[in-house]
């Protein structure tokens, strides 16, 4: 269902104006890594582009259409903890501040406290 909308629906929303990136995808299956790479606009909420792979070079070839003079604009990328969309932050926006998301966060930290405690219990 989601392959069927957001490949053929995707409204026409102009890149000209983001100042704030959401990237994050969406695994077709999850273990399989077959994704569809989700770019929103932070500020408006709405999907601004949709690439079917998680390649570094293929969204990098989305993200150049967009041209230098819009990616210059954009002051705040939100990513997941993937370190293929913080190396192309970096190359392509290097003016953005680079901000890894909460759930991604809260995952790690629930993660790590659940370790914690169970090296506490053990002990």
């Amino acid at each position: 269902m989601v392959k069927d909308v957001a490949l053929k629906t995707l409204p026409q929303i102009e890149p000209s104006k983001i100042e704030r990136l959401g990237i994050d995808e969406i695994a077709w299956v999850k273990g399989q890594k077959n994704y569809l790479v989700v770019l929103v606009d932070l500020d408006t909420k709405k999907p601004i582009a949709f690439v079917n792979s998680r390649r570094k070079e293929d969204i990098g070839k989305v993200l150049k259409s967009w041209g230098e003079k819009v990616l210059s604009k954009i002051q705040e990328v939100s990513i997941d903890l993937y370190k293929g969309y913080k190396i192309l932050t970096e190359e392509l926006m290097p003016q953005a501040e680079i901000i890894a998301d909460r759930f991604h966060v809260m995952k790690l930290l629930n993660k790590e406290l659940g370790e914690a405690r169970r090296q506490e219990k053990i002990e």
